[in-house]
């Protein structure tokens, strides 16, 4: 009778495990792709690789930024290259691994997101940074006005901070800031815990400091997601809509909201996947930066694909793509 009872309930947990992966797969949709392009098939021949890693859209342009350089890229044209399109250079010096941007509609500046970079002579602790920047009335250069370290730090320069959004909170610049890693860890000790945002408060330079974002609190996406990284953020204020893209999973979860300030990250939405190919076979395999553009309509840009990924993942990287997000009754 025990031997019954329990080949009863193995099967029972076995039906309720088909149901839950039924429904998981059921909370997955597919993007519809509109129009995409070669980044260099857009823009001026240049000695670089174009990893693009972030893009906003502002008066009828895509702004893209580059892990790999330190140029931005302004695109008029989306679908061939034109003499508007161009890239716009920083007119002093600065570090590159540039993750995210952000364009701030109150001064007409952007914000560049620095992954993690060095914050000690030892090497020992990484930091995020954000540099606050200026165009050009030709929008052929920027200067940087501020670079402030964010105050939470990470072991390796590899695996930070992903995606910024700025906003304003009581008077005071605050920024939600995506973690890479699962936990805002990277490698295997991030890999059973929830996707993070981080909110950071802005602090101006003191006598005896310089200015920092302070972090003051970190919020976990839901535990449904099960993504193995993040790789940008997008927050329409618009739109009251939030996106968050995954690069090894090839999808990006989206929800809505009703108020920038407190958005609940834990809240369920729907969860996107960009076209597959036969098989089930991920095309999409480095989706770096969102943005967007209507309420159901993203622009997003991917990065370089990796030596160890497969030769499909080249037909698809350093590209501008255009998505339509299918209307779901309730998102």
């Amino acid at each position: 009778m025990l031997k019954t009872y329990a080949l009863s309930l193995f099967f029972a947990l076995l039906q309720l495990f088909a149901q839950a992966k039924g429904r998981s797969k059921s909370l997955r949709h597919t993007l519809k792709l509109i129009e995409e392009a070669k980044l260099s098939e857009l823009l001026p021949e240049q000695e670089s690789s174009l990893e693009a890693s972030g893009v906003v859209y502002v008066n009828s342009s895509f702004y893209v930024v580059f892990d790999s350089d330190t140029f931005l890229a302004k695109i008029e044209n989306h679908t061939h290259r034109i003499p508007e399109n161009n890239f716009i250079y920083s007119e002093e010096q600065t570090e590159s691994e540039f993750e995210g941007i952000f364009y701030d509609n109150l001064t007409g500046h952007l914000f560049l997101l620095q992954e993690a970079i060095s914050n000690s002579r030892t090497r020992e602790s990484y930091n995020a940074k954000i540099v606050e920047v200026s165009l050009s009335s030709d929008l052929r250069n920027y200067t940087p006005i501020e670079s402030c370290f964010v105050n939470y730090s990470f072991k390796t320069d590899n695996k930070g901070l992903e995606g910024i959004h700025i906003f304003r909170e009581d008077g005071s610049k605050a920024a939600y800031l995506l973690c890479e890693g699962n936990g805002c860890r990277g490698g295997k000790k991030g890999d059973t815990s929830r996707g993070v945002v981080l909110t950071a408060v802005y602090r101006s330079a003191t006598p005896s400091s310089g200015c920092r974002w302070e972090v003051i609190r970190a919020s976990e996406l839901p535990q449904s997601l099960h993504f193995k990284d993040y790789s940008d953020l997008a927050i329409s204020s618009e739109y009251k809509r939030v996106a968050v893209t995954t690069q090894q999973d090839s999808a990006v979860w989206i929800t809505d909201f009703e108020s920038v300030e407190e958005i609940d990250w834990s809240k369920s939405g729907a969860v996107y996947e960009f076209p597959r190919r036969k098989k089930n076979k991920i095309a999409y395999c480095n989706v770096e930066g969102i943005y967007f553009i209507k309420k159901n309509v993203i622009a997003v840009v991917s990065d370089k694909a990796k030596k160890k990924q497969s030769s499909r993942c080249a037909l698809k990287d350093r590209m501008l793509h255009i998505f339509e997000i299918p209307e779901l009754g309730g998102l």
